[in-house]
């Protein structure tokens, strides 16, 4: 578990949220309301949903950023490159 999710779970947000910057309106739209009907099952707070969203928060105290690894996307094209 990230420390992202360790902080969201602590304020009781979900923890493992997906990133919907990376995906297409419709997909981001459907998981949103698939999020809600989750965490109004769990008893969660729906309002918290993305609340820091456009808080003026640097990436690390911003709950609601999600970190992107580039390790993969390294490897990725050096592997490219030398083949």
């Amino acid at each position: 578990m990230s420390q992202q999710e360790e902080r969201r779970i602590a304020a009781g947000r979900m923890g493992n949220v997906k990133d919907t910057s990376i995906m297409t309106l419709k997909q981001a739209n459907t998981y949103k309301e698939q999020l809600k009907m989750e965490m109004k099952a769990k008893g969660a707070d729906v309002s918290k949903l993305n609340g820091d969203a456009f808080e003026d928060l640097t990436d690390l105290q911003n709950m609601d950023f999600h970190f992107v690894s580039v390790v993969p996307i390294i490897f990725s094209i050096r592997s490219s490159i030398e083949s």
